[in-house]
Parts: structure tokens; C-alpha cells; sequence
């Protein structure tokens, strides 16, 4: 399919911020960034091959230890945990394809419209179980949708699916919180139902995250998602020296805050570290989809 005016525009303002970001850096800035990521790696033994076994994933890619969690995530729920175990087994299972992963933060930014696609398939969905018509779902029509889709789960695991993907605290669900929803039960189990263009959206968002776990981990921490949104070309011309700092150090410090407000805004509980669901949030903003209300809001401008 076409990129759109509305697409090119969304990848237009995302790649802007990171592009200007990477060329402020600096050969100093970008050197640290990229020393203290490699530093986080080689520091930790290498991980054991991957064998069809219950302990296939007791390692991630760093090395650290499965139930090693770092001190962020012990304010996050058991869940939470529960998905960032998942993450790492997905990205350790041989059956990930080479051909679907994003190498670059411009390849990501390139999906976007495809991504749209798959979310804007829900939307009807959304609208079906949502059968008060106010914009939102509780947990009855959460429970009747997933299992429309495929998803046959407890109930126990339905409520703290919901209460995860709740990132209003509203105790609904809008569209996007929906959105989210989908994506957690995708990750924790596996359906045959679903449409082609919602399963690729999901398969699509799991790479992504993938792209920025540099070190397998399961969750992002802030070095990881500042270097994952430099321009690869940027960080080419750095390692050849080409980058000049200002002598104050300003044009240093002022990509340093663009790209760390980047990091901030996926942090929703300020916890340090950035989950899967709030990953998933932030990505759904750069991809430009609204929720009902303010699709209600804007037919009436």
C-alpha cells in the first residue's frame, strides 16, 4: 500500500527529532552513549546457545540471569515481569525469521503505515464489543473481544491484562489502551484467528522493541532507547571523526535532552526502565492513531 500525506507526515516529525538529535551529538556524546551500552554487554558472560528446553532462556543475550531483574522493575507488577520473561524468550526463539527484523530506527520509522494498517483493523472490532457506546470498554467487553480474536484465557489473566493496559487509570480501556491489550495476550499466548494484517502489526511492534532491547533484557533502559534513536548514518560519520562539538559543549548538551525527553515520555511511571506496554503506547503516537473520543472530537471541528 500508498504512503499517505498524513503517513509521510508522522514519519517526517519522528525522523526529524531523531536525525537532528544524532547530528548535534558530537563524536564525545555518542562515544560515551555507545561506551556505556557496550560496557552494560561485555561486562556479562555470554549466553548459553539456545536448546529446545525449560531453561532455554534462563540467560538473555547479556548474560543476565532470567529471574535477575533489575531494581526498576521490582516496583512493576508480577505481569509486567511475567512479559518481560516472554520478550526475552521470543527474541531468543529460533523460529524469529531474519527477513522481519528492523535493523534501524529508519526501517522502523518505514513501517509505520503498515502498522497503522494492522491497529486500524481493530478499530471496527473496537467499536462492536464497545456496546454502550461510550468511547471505551470495561472488562466484560475486553474478555468478549479477546476471545473473538482467538484468546482463551482465565479470568484472572484478563484482569491483570486489563489493569496493565489501563494507562489512563480510567478503569476502561480507549482504543489504543484496546490496542495494547491485544499485544500482551500476543505475547503470552499464541492464536491462529486473528487477521493477517493485525497479527503482522503485533509481529511488527514485537520487532521493534526487539531493536531496541539492545541487551535482550526484556524492558528498555535509557541508554538503549537514546542510542536506538540515532540515525545509523550519524553514528557512521561519528566513527569516522566527522562530528565537530562546540567548544561550550551546548550543541553537545541539547541532543543529550532531545533525545532523553524521547526516552522520558515512553517512561510513563518515571520508573527508570520502559515496559512493553508503555513501549507499545509511545510507539502508537508515532504511528498517529487516535482513540474514539478524539476521532468524536475532531468530525466536530
Amino acid at each position: 500500500m500508498g504512503i499517505t500525506a498524513r503517513d509521510a507526515a508522522i514519519i517526517g516529525a519522528v525522523a526529524g527529532v531523531c536525525s537532528a538529535a544524532g547530528v548535534l551529538l558530537g563524536n564525545a556524546a555518542v562515544h560515551a552513549l555507545l561506551s556505556n551500552a557496550r560496557e552494560q554487554v561485555t561486562e556479562q558472560p555470554a549466553a548459553p546457545s539456545v536448546e529446545a528446553t525449560e531453561s532455554t532462556f534462563s540467560t538473555t543475550k547479556s548474560g543476565r540471569a532470567l529471574g535477575d531483574f533489575p531494581k526498576e522493575l521490582e516496583k512493576h507488577t508480577l505481569l509486567e515481569r511475567k512479559i518481560a520473561t516472554a520478550l526475552r524468550a521470543r527474541a531468543k526463539s529460533p523460529s524469529r525469521s531474519a527477513a522481519t527484523r528492523i535493523k534501524s530506527v529508519n526501517a522502523l520509522l518505514m513501517k509505520l503505515p503498515k502498522l497503522r494498517a494492522g491497529f486500524e483493523h481493530c478499530r471496527a472490532k473496537f467499536e462492536e464489543l464497545d456496546t454502550d457506546g461510550n468511547g471505551s470498554l470495561d472488562l466484560d467487553e475486553l474478555t468478549a473481544g479477546c476471545r473473538s480474536f482467538g484468546y482463551v484465557s482465565s479470568e484472572q489473566l484478563l484482569r491483570e491484562v486489563f489493569a496493565e493496559a489501563d494507562m489512563h487509570n480510567g478503569r476502561t480501556l480507549r482504543f489504543r489502551e484496546f490496542l495494547i491489550a491485544l499485544a500482551l495476550l500476543h505475547l503470552l499466548m499464541s492464536v491462529e484467528e486473528l487477521p493477517p494484517e493485525v497479527n503482522a502489526a503485533l509481529e511488527t511492534m514485537q520487532e521493534a522493541f526487539f531493536f531496541f532491547d539492545e541487551s535482550g533484557d526484556g524492558f528498555l533502559q535509557k541508554d538503549e532507547v537514546m542510542i536506538g534513536l540515532m540515525d545509523p548514518e550519524d553514528k557512521k560519520r561519528d566513527r569516522k571523526g566527522s562530528f565537530k562539538i562546540k567548544s561550550d559543549g551546548s550543541a553537545n548538551s541539547s541532543a543529550l535532552d532531545s533525545l532523553a525527553r524521547r526516552f522520558n515520555e515512553m517512561d510513563c511511571d518515571n520508573s527508570g526502565i520502559v515496559t512493553y506496554n508503555e513501549f507499545f503506547y509511545a510507539v502508537e503516537s508515532w504511528v498517529g492513531m487516535d482513540d474514539a473520543e478524539d476521532l468524536n472530537a475532531s468530525a466536530e471541528l
